[in-house]
């Protein structure tokens, strides 16, 4: 837009198309000027926009981020607010998704088959107390990584949401999952053996 600034006038976003968006948004704002000399003038300011009056984060030590099966599951989170806003008695929904790779063993076939398993388990729900602090908890019944999608609502009508994780292993089979498929390590018990000598891997 080309305007007048001699009448001090500003350049007003309309953000209506953006509220769907779940996540911060950054606006750059660049502004240049030419004056009667010909000389120009440039400017630019950044516009960092928030989905909400508050964020969602997650709290806790790292024993938080994983248990085994039978255990109890617990995800300690904070509301930060934004504007000053009130994030006591905010009322948070989580959806949690289960998904596992299961061995699956094929006759004739050395190696046994992982195949994906999904489970969506009975969503949670907790109010914060006064400043902005509550902890979901649920039974660890199977093995695998446990998706949460938080949610919650501001006084403004925003949705404001955040996906955490956590991950659960049995006690008798590690868990896997498809990100660490490079980080096994064997070790040898000795550095050096004797022809037809046996070596123990760890």
């Amino acid at each position: 837009n080309i305007i007048d600034c001699l009448d001090g006038q500003f350049v007003e976003l309309n953000l209506d198309s953006i509220k769907s968006q779940s996540g911060s948004l950054v606006f750059s704002i660049e502004a240049e000027a030419v004056d009667e000399t010909e000389n120009p003038s440039f400017s630019r300011k950044n516009i960092v926009v928030y989905p909400g009056e508050y964020g969602i984060y997650r709290r806790g030590d790292w024993e938080d981020y994983w248990t085994q099966t039978g255990g109890t599951l617990k995800l300690p989170v904070v509301l930060v607010n934004r504007r000053n806003a009130s994030v006591g008695g905010v009322k948070l929904t989580a959806t949690v998704t289960r998904e596992n790779w299961s061995p699956t063993v094929i006759a004739g076939q050395k190696y046994p088959t992982y195949v994906k398993e999904t489970e969506q388990l009975p969503t949670l729900r907790v109010t914060t107390d006064a400043q902005g602090n509550a902890i979901f908890t649920l039974t660890a019944r199977k093995p695998g990584s446990y998706i949460w999608n938080i949610s919650g609502s501001d006084q403004r009508g925003n949705t404001i949401t955040k996906t955490l994780y956590s991950w659960v292993s049995s006690y008798d089979y590690p868990y896997y999952s498809g990100d660490n498929e490079s980080t096994i390590t064997l070790k040898a018990d000795r550095e050096t053996y004797f022809p037809n000598g046996t070596a123990q891997l760890f």
